[in-house]
């Protein structure tokens, strides 16, 4: 099949089968909620019937902020995370028992773990909000047996209120060995967050009153937990929580498919994390990341089989699929997805199940090919993303040899709109950085006949042009110990649905020939009585964390951790530490605390060589810089350094800024190993200069005020980098603000309406490598904010695919 071929379906049946048998050895080989009136439909497979759970009644009543307009309804939402949020969505109207108070009735398997929202229905659906002002993406409730349920919305997302509230916070152990258990996930009032490495969790803005509290195990290893919450205004509860370990079987699925997409790739979704679910609204709130998903393997009867480590009691929602929880997934014969459900027994069993069929019932396939030479991009699997409303997640298209692919799409085929695609080189569809990397929008309408299309990129059909930088200043290296860093700090905007950029990152890295990779997760804070916490979708749980350092350390590299803050991401200006009283600054510092200890216990238990403390917007957290709250802050400084010390026992390394000027070293500095001092200081008074200009104005400040750091404090000093690829770059931290308050970094929202500028980024580091690569006291160098898979169309701090790649990969391969 070449590029030019368009698929033909005299025969859909014959030529179904006859391509997937072709293709073989290249590939590798629903629930309802109604109300009492109704009962869930039963899965069609005996094999699941045998192990279903009775169904029990859950009368679920609540209580409203204010009472409804006339025309209004409440209703209440059964989600399905397997399908998507938006999809497969359960809505029962709710019976008004008083203006302020509505209650309906829904017949639920047993140890079920319901995922659920309120909506009031009017003129257009509203959405209630969390006490963050959110959405609410969904509560959880657990049912243990015959019950009556209350709860409260706080507001509408047409009408905030303001509440009084309080804090929420404790630690979660392992009711057998006392250990503290990460990645428990806490869902209280609509908001759901996530254990750190130490077991605890905080929630800092609650509102008064009794809240229903799920704690939840992502892969279903602990019993869920289930108990109320009181919330006091201006008062914290703790709790103390302790969960019992499910039993561990092991669940083999035996799976007989329908007679066409023979030979294609068969895998199971599923809401634990071992079935793809990230619990996080990825693009188009789906939430499951394809690449984690099981696949089931061939058999040599044409049936398809996975066993998989499950825990008993663990509530199973799944589906088989060809794509991922919404798109290609099995369907009823006569028509429409579904959501199988399995109240994980406690042995190990074998479900022999059926898929009844992959099609929609009224429209035929959709089949897309595409050429991409084998030389373009990078090697490794190729995408194709459809849009209804929004993106959602790419879709692996299965590979017949020589760089054609091909992706047949059955279902689903519901939706009033055509669908619009496109292919991608890497799973990377969305980023901002990767337009090279992506096929043209085209739309295809859903019809009755068997459509083809084929996807050309000229682009594709050769080898892809790089940008390369060929005026490399080259002078003989300096001999550098062999304890000298060259180091790629990875960006700290990569999320963990993008785990892919992980493996690419690490190819691209050995290609330049740095010894040393930082991984940078991140912990935000939303509001100015906000604190410090792991956000889901956004920080990665500790599992893949753990999974990202083993796979950089087993390539050969040593590793840093430098934990990063987004500080009031809705409200960037409110964050003012030394203008709070004594109670906030203490309570911040709690969770600071919190924050660094986390990193701490995992570099630990990692062998991770570094571990990095410090940030741009802590300086007014340092006693030498808080006059008002010096003594309390001294104290409290010490004793973390101190508590980390007691977890860690790798390299500590204070991080500071060098700006206009270099932002001060707390008096403690001498408890620190290293020093690493990320530059962004301007390198000339225009908005542009030469070489000579460039290399003096960066020598101008190494010798004025960066030697200082040294000299001061005799210990080893690393210079970070992270000028971006823009006109004016040279103007460094003054190209944002004439204040100079940047933390180091130029991300995408700070430099998107600049003008691209590959080279003076290039000639930054042309110009800057031989001065800092001669100084003896400087004993690494370090660029900032890497974007694995990145193109030269980026305007951000990173080098990747842009011209000052060659110059970094010169010096690096030098310096080692």
């Amino acid at each position: 099949m070449t590029k030019s071929n368009k698929v033909s379906f005299h025969n859909r049946r014959n030529f179904e089968r006859i391509f997937f048998l072709l293709i073989l050895p290249v590939l590798l080989f629903g629930c309802n909620f109604p109300t009492t009136k109704n009962k869930l439909l039963q899965d069609r497979s005996q094999s699941l019937e045998a192990y279903a759970t009775p169904f029990v009644k859950v009368q679920f009543t609540v209580s409203l902020p204010a009472p409804l307009s006339d025309g209004e309804t409440l209703t209440i939402v059964i989600l399905d995370e397997v399908t998507g949020l938006p999809n497969n969505r359960q809505a029962y109207e709710m019976s008004k028992v008083d203006p302020l108070s509505y209650t309906t009735a829904l017949s639920i398997p047993m140890q079920s773990v319901v995922k659920y929202r309120y909506e009031k229905i009017g003129t257009e659906n509203m959405p209630e909000t969390n006490p963050n002002g959110g959405h609410v993406r969904y509560r959880m409730f657990y049912v243990e047996g015959n019950t009556e349920h209350n709860d409260e919305i706080f507001s509408w997302e047409d009408d905030k209120k303001d509440f009084e509230v309080g804090r929420f916070e404790g630690v979660v152990l392992d009711q057998n060995t006392g250990l503290p258990i990460p990645d428990i996930l806490i869902n209280i009032g609509g908001i759901t967050r996530f254990t750190d490495a130490n077991g605890l969790f905080v929630f800092a803005n609650l509102p008064a009153g009794t809240h229903n509290t799920v704690f939840y195990a992502i892969d279903g290893k602990y019993k869920v937990h289930q108990q109320g919450a009181e919330i006091a205004t201006g008062k914290t509860t703790p709790a103390n929580i302790k969960l019992n370990q499910n039993t561990a079987v092991e669940i083999t699925f035996l799976v007989s498919p329908p007679d066409d997409a023979m030979g294609a790739p068969v895998y199971i979704a599923g809401n634990l994390v071992q079935f793809g679910n990230t619990f996080s609204d990825l693009l188009g709130s789906m939430s499951i990341e394809t690449s984690r998903m099981p696949l089931l393997e061939q058999q040599a009867d044409g049936t398809l089989r996975k066993t998989m480590s499950l825990y008993s009691g663990t509530d199973l929602r799944f589906k088989f699929t060809l794509g991922d929880g919404y798109w290609n997934t099995e369907q009823k014969n006569e028509g429409g997805n579904f959501t199988r459900q399995l109240i994980v027994p406690n042995q190990n069993i074998t479900l022999e199940l059926q898929i009844e069929s992959w099609r929609s019932s009224v429209f035929e396939p959709i089949s897309f090919s595409t050429f991409i030479n084998p030389g373009v991009g990078y090697a490794g699997e190729r995408y194709i993303q459809f849009k209804i409303n929004d993106w959602t997640e790419p879709l692996r298209m299965w590979p017949i040899g020589n760089g054609d692919y091909l992706y047949i799409l059955y279902s689903p085929f519901e939706m009033a709109s055509p669908i619009t695609y496109r292919v991608c080189l890497d799973t990377a569809c969305n980023s901002p950085s990767a337009s090279q990397l992506i096929s043209q929008e085209e739309q295809v309408e859903q019809s009755d006949q068997p459509l083809s299309r084929s996807i050309s990129v000229d682009s594709w059909l050769t080898e892809l042009t790089k940008e390369s930088y060929p005026d490399i200043y080259r002078i003989p290296f300096p001999y550098k110990s062999q304890d000298y860093k060259t180091i790629i700090e990875l960006s700290p905007r990569i999320r963990p649905s993008e785990s892919a950029l992980i493996s690419i990152g690490i190819e691209e890295i050995k290609q330049l020939n740095a010894n040393t990779v930082i991984l940078t997760p991140q912990w935000f804070q939303n509001g100015a009585e906000d604190l410090l916490h792991p956000e889901i979708g956004k920080t990665p749980f500790y599992f893949e964390l753990y999974s990202y350092i083993n796979a950089v350390k087993e390539n050969g590299f040593t590793v840093g951790l430098y934990p990063q803050m987004d500080l009031l991401a809705s409200d960037g200006d409110a964050f003012n530490f030394s203008h709070q009283n004594k109670s906030w600054q203490q309570s911040w510092f709690d969770s600071y605390r919190q924050f660094v200890l986390n990193y701490a216990k995992l570099a630990e238990i990692t062998n991770t060589e570094y571990l990095f403390v410090g940030d741009k917007n802590l300086l007014a957290s340092l006693p030498d810089q808080n006059a008002y709250n010096a003594d309390q802050l001294e104290d409290q400084w010490l004793s973390l350094i101190s508590d980390i010390r007691s977890e860690y026992g790798g390299k500590l390394v204070w991080a500071a800024n060098a700006g206009a000027e270099m932002d001060p070293l707390p008096e403690f500095i001498d408890a620190f190993d290293e020093i690493y001092v990320s530059m962004d200081s301007p390198l000339s008074e225009g908005n542009s200069a030469s070489f000579n200009q460039i290399a003096y104005g960066f020598t101008r400040n190494l010798d004025n005020f960066l030697y200082e750091v040294y000299r001061s404090t005799l210990k080893p000093v690393t210079l970070a980098f992270a000028y971006p690829s823009v006109d004016g770059a040279v103007q460094g931290c003054q190209l944002l603000n004439n204040d100079c308050n940047n933390d180091g970094l130029f991300v995408k929202e700070e430099v998107s309406d600049q003008t691209l500028n590959l080279f003076e980024q290039a000639e930054i580091y042309n110009a800057i490598f031989p001065t800092a690569a001669s100084r003896e006291w400087i004993t690494g160098i370090s660029i900032r904010g890497y974007i694995p898979g990145g193109t030269s169309d980026d305007p951000t701090s990173s080098i990747a695919g842009k011209p000052a790649k060659d110059v970094i990969q010169h010096w690096f391969s030098g310096l080692n």
